[in-house]
C-alpha cells in the first residue's frame, strides 16, 4: 500500500555524510558528521581548506571523539550487517543472492568501504584499500560459516590477515589487544551466524553480544589512529567515552527495531510470533542499558526513561502492525504516538539537563523516527512484491540518524550546568 507517513525533516544520505567525514579527517583530522547542524567552522587557507573545532565546542566534539565514534559505529554495524545478511540467506535456502540477502550484503559492503575509508585518511588510500581486502575476507569467512557449512576454523587466520595488515600500515603500534578483543567478537557472531542460519528463535540477543565487544576494538584503534595522525582532543576523555558509547547504543537500537518491524512484516503482522518476540526481547535489553548510560545515578529518571523509550518502540511495532492489516487509523495513531514520544522525552532529558531543550531534544528525534517509519515502508511494500529492494539501504540510514543524534545528545549532557 502506499506510505502514509508525513516527512517533516531530511538529512544528507549516510554515504555522502561519511564519506565527506572520511575526506576532512584526511585533510584536517577533523570530526565526523559532515550535516547541516554541525556546530564546526571550516576555514579556507589559499591553497587547502581545512575544517578546525570552534573554540567553544565541548570535548564531544573534537576530532578525537568524532573519531572514536565513528570507528564504534561502524565495527558495530559491521557485525550486524552480516548477521543479518546471513539470516536473510537463511531464510531463501541459503542463497546469498536472495533480493533482500543481496541488498544487506551490499549495504555490509558499503559499511565496510566506509570504515576502510577512516584507515585511508590515517595512514594512505593502499593501506586503506589492503585493510577494505582483508577486513572483506574475515567478514566472507564469518558468512561462509553460516551459510556454507564451513569450519569455524577458516576465521582465526581471516583475522590474523587484518591484524597484519594493520601492523603493516602502522609498525610502532601494538594491535595485540585489537587482536584479542576482534577474537571475543568472532566467536560470538560464529556461533550467532550458525544460530540464525538455523532459525534459532532469540539469535539476535547473541548478535548484541558479539557487537558489545567492539567499543573495546575501537578504542584501541581510535588511540592508535590519533596518535598516529596527531588528531586533536583525546580519545580518552569522558567526553568522548560517553559519545561512544551512546553512538553504539543508538545504533544498536535503531538496527535491532528495524529487524523486529521486518520480522513483524514477516509474521503477517503478528509481533506475538517466536520470530518478532526474540528480537524484540533484545531491543528491551538495549532500552534498558540505553537508560543506564542517558540517565545514570538517578533510579527514577532511569525508569522513566525506559518507559518513554519503550513507547516508542511500541508505537513502530503499531505502525508496522498496522501497514500490513492495512488499518489507516492504526497508522495515524501510531504517528501521533511518535510526536508524543518525541516530546516526552525532550521534557525529561531538559529536566535533568539544562543544554537540552524540549524542542531541540524533539526536532533531533524527527529524522530518527522518519527513517524508521520509511524502512518499515519499505519492507511492507518489498513483501508485496516491491522493487529494488530499498529497506537495508534505509536501514543504514536509520542507524546514522542515531550517531548524529548521540552527537548532539552527548554535548547536551556533558555541557557545563552554569
Amino acid at each position: 500500500m502506499e506510505a502514509m507517513v508525513t516527512r517533516t525533516r531530511s538529512r544528507a544520505t549516510s554515504l555522502i555524510a561519511l564519506v565527506a567525514v572520511v575526506l576532512l579527517l584526511a585533510t584536517a583530522c577533523s570530526d565526523d558528521s559532515g550535516d547541516e547542524s554541525s556546530t564546526e567552522t571550516t576555514v579556507a587557507a589559499d591553497d587547502a581548506t581545512t575544517t578546525t573545532v570552534a573554540a567553544e565546542d565541548p570535548p564531544s566534539e573534537s576530532p578525537a571523539a568524532g573519531l572514536r565514534s565513528d570507528l564504534t559505529a561502524l565495527f558495530e554495524e559491521q557485525v550486524y550487517l552480516t548477521g543479518f545478511t546471513v539470516q536473510a540467506a537463511a531464510a531463501e535456502g541459503g542463497d546469498i543472492e536472495a533480493p533482500e540477502a543481496a541488498a544487506l550484503a551490499v549495504a555490509g559492503e558499503e559499511s565496510a568501504t566506509e570504515l576502510s575509508e577512516i584507515f585511508g585518511a590515517a595512514y594512505g588510500v593502499a593501506n586503506g584499500a589492503e585493510f577494505l581486502t582483508a577486513w572483506n575476507r574475515h567478514q566472507q569467512a564469518i558468512v561462509d560459516v553460516g551459510l556454507e557449512g564451513a569450519v569455524v576454523e577458516i576465521v582465526a587466520p581471516a583475522r590474523d590477515a587484518v591484524v597484519a595488515t594493520l601492523t603493516t600500515m602502522d609498525p610502532e603500534a601494538d594491535f595485540a589487544g585489537v587482536a584479542l578483543a576482534l577474537e571475543d567478537s568472532d566467536d560470538e557472531l560464529v556461533t550467532t551466524v550458525q544460530d540464525l542460519a538455523a532459525g534459532t528463535a532469540g539469535a539476535a540477543v547473541e548478535l548484541r553480544t558479539a557487537a558489545e565487544v567492539m567499543p573495546d576494538v575501537t578504542f584501541q584503534l581510535a588511540e592508535i589512529i590519533a596518535t598516529h595522525s596527531a588528531t586533536e582532543g583525546e580519545v580518552d576523555s569522558p567526553e568522548s567515552a560517553l559519545r561512544s558509547e551512546l553512538t553504539g547504543l543508538l545504533q544498536e537500537s535503531a538496527l535491532l527495531t528495524g529487524l523486529a518491524l521486518a520480522e513483524i512484516v514477516e509474521a503477517d503482522g503478528d509481533a506475538a510470533a517466536p520470530g518478532p518476540a526474540g528480537v524484540l526481547a533484545a531491543v528491551e535489553e538495549n532500552t534498558v542499558a540505553l537508560a543506564g548510560v542517558m540517565e545514570p545515578d538517578d533510579v527514577g529518571a532511569e525508569a522513566s526513561f525506559v518507559v518513554v523509550w519503550s513507547d516508542h518502540i511500541d508505537a513502530f511495532v503499531d505502525y508496522t502492525t498496522a501497514l500490513v492489516n492495512d488499518d489507516a487509523a492504526g497508522i495515524d495513531a501510531a504517528q501521533g504516538e511518535l510526536v508524543v514520544f518525541r516530546d516526552d522525552l525532550g521534557v525529561l532529558l531538559s529536566s535533568r539537563y539544562p543544554a537540552l531543550t524540549k524542542e531541540a531534544v524533539a526536532e533531533e528525534l524527527v529524522p530518527h523516527t522518519d527513517s524508521i517509519l520509511a524502512y518499515a515502508d519499505a519492507r511492507v511494500a518489498e513483501a508485496s512484491g516491491a522493487e529494488p529492494v530499498e529497506s537495508a539501504r534505509l536501514l543504514r540510514e536509520a542507524a546514522l540518524t542515531m550517531r548524529l543524534a548521540a552527537r548532539t545528545i552527548t554535548g547536551g549532557l556533558t555541557a557545563p550546568t552554569s
